[in-house]
Formats: structure tokens, sequence, C-alpha cells
């Protein structure tokens, strides 16, 4: 009788707490950003402290109840995009996965639970999300011509900022896959970082997430950035705009994986000669606000991927 109360309790329990996170995360304009991109971690700490059956009994009571309080169409996007995630997550800790296969895992889980809810909400609304995305960056760049236009810029500089957000326009739209697969990452070590502090507190350990300081991607992303750029080349000349598309793609994602190795070694070296957390920030924004810093320390990173420089420092 306790073995079946108890998890109906604090199922109970965590459904209340991610209706309320789900009406804040829709009425708060901003706080509530918050809210919605943590909702996974009531289904994570279910999941963890007992099993799937519960987790996705709590999930369904949670998607029956949400749609009933606000909408159907809002119930349906949490449960895809977050509530899925969260099960996911839930069970690869209870299953004493390490940290890197759970999100691995949790990460492939998010994407497709994303694409999912994309092309269901296509089918439904018939609204596609990338011309929106589109339509969205051309009226930013129509307001801003109006205001620059007002002020007095000279023609030259708004020619710029106009071939600059078309630019952009049409990057995201080559880039979306690329867009959901980043999203699934950040999800997933977002809610795997506040699930952790959460289960911590109440008596479940969870293996943190490795520290920034100590992340090292293998070299195969070396080699998938060659095998893109000739992808990229055959895509360009031969005008096939999915190859095209799929290598600028992979291209892309190997430059962030070598950015993240750049930004973890620079990371590490401020750890290990003590720069205060505010020096530190301080490089951040310098690098982020100049794009030859941006590639110096993405080729740093390359570089660190083959020789290692971290256990060199540490043999000398």
């Amino acid at each position: 009788m306790e073995k079946t109360t108890k998890p109906i309790m604090e199922g109970g329990i965590l459904a209340g707490i991610a209706i309320v996170m789900a009406m804040l995360g829709v009425y708060l304009p901003l706080l509530g950003i918050a809210f919605i991109y943590t909702w996974s971690v009531p289904l994570i700490v279910l999941a963890v402290r007992h099993d799937f059956k519960w987790s996705v009994l709590t999930a369904v009571v949670i998607t029956i109840l949400t749609a009933l309080l606000l909408s159907p169409l809002t119930a349906l996007s949490l449960m895809l995009i977050y509530g899925i995630l969260g099960i996911a997550i839930g069970q690869c800790i209870r299953l004493n996965f390490t940290p890197i296969k759970t999100v691995i895992i949790s990460s492939i889980v998010s994407i497709l639970s994303l694409t999912l809810y994309l092309s269901l909400s296509f089918m439904l609304t018939n609204i596609n999300p990338i011309d929106e995305q589109e339509k969205f960056i051309s009226q930013v760049s129509t307001v801003a011509v109006q205001v620059y236009t007002e002020a007095n810029v000279p023609t030259e500089k708004i020619a710029e900022i106009t071939e600059a957000t078309t630019k952009m326009a049409s990057d995201v739209k080559m880039l979306f896959p690329l867009i959901i697969i980043c999203f699934g990452f950040l999800s997933v070590w977002l809610n795997y970082k506040v699930a952790g502090l959460v289960l911590n507190r109440l008596g479940t350990f969870v293996e943190p997430i490795p520290s920034f300081s100590n992340w090292r991607f293998s070299t195969l992303a070396l080699y998938i950035y060659a095998f893109a750029l000739v992808g990229l080349y055959w895509g360009t000349t031969r005008e096939i705009y999915l190859l095209k598309q799929l290598s600028y793609n992979i291209q892309q994602l190997a430059n962030i994986i070598m950015l993240l190795q750049g930004l973890s070694l620079c990371y590490y070296l401020a750890k290990k000669y003590n720069l205060s957390k505010m020096v530190w920030s301080i490089i951040l924004i310098l690098i982020f606000l100049n794009g030859f810093m941006i590639q110096t320390v993405a080729i740093a990173g390359a570089f660190d991927m083959i020789i290692d420089y971290r256990k060199r420092i540490n043999n000398t």
C-alpha cells in the first residue's frame, strides 16, 4: 500500500508544480521563460525517485489538466518539447547512466520530440516555423531601417544593415536543423543541472556534468568538418540544395564543437592562473564581440583536440 501511496502523493504534488509553472510561463512576460525552459524538472524528479510508469501516468494527468486550464495546444507543446525530455533524463539518471551518456541520449530524444512537435504544429495550424522566423527578421529589419532613416543615418550604412539582416534571415532558414540541435542540447543541459540541484536537496545524489574546464571532444569533429567542406563545395557547385544545407549545418556544428573546446581550454587556463570570475567574464565578452577572436579560439580548440594542451601543461 505504501509503495503505491508514496508515488501517487509525490506525483500529485509534482503535477501541481508543473501546472503552476506552465501557468506562470504563459502569464508572466519575461520571468515566465525560466519556468517554461525548466518545465521538465518535476517529471525528472518523479522519474528518478519512482519508475517509468509513474512518470508517464503523471505526464498524462499534467497534459489533461493543462489542456483544461490553459489550452490543448499549450499542453501538447509543453509535453512534446519538455515532458518527454523530462521522462528521458529521469530514466537515464535512474538507470545510473553517466552524465555524458545521459546528455547524449536525452539530446537525441529532445531533438526528435521537438521535430515531432514542429511537424504536428505545421499540420494542425499550417504555419511554417521557418517562414515565421524569416518574416520576423524581415519585420525587425524594416523597423530598424525606419528608425535609422529618421535618425539621418547615411544611406550606405542603411544598405549594409539591410544586407546583413537579409543574410541573417537566409542563414536562419539554412541553419534551422542546427538551431533545433542546439536547442535540444541546451534544454538537456539546463534541466539536468536544475534537476540535479533539486534531487540533491531531496537526498538523491545525481552525478554532476563535468566542469567546463575539463570538457574534451573527439578529433572526429575535425574529420566531420573536413567532409562537410567537401559536401558544401559539391552542393554549391552542382546546385544540390539539400546537400548544401546538410553540409553547411554539419560544418557549423563542428565549428561550435571546436569553439567549445577552445573556450574550455581558456577556462582551464583561467582557473589554473586564478583569474577572477569578473576577469573571465570580460574575456568572454571580448571574445564574442569580435569575429576574429571567435575564429582564433575555435582554431585553438581544433589544435587542442589533437595536441591536448592541458595534458602537456599538467606534465610540466
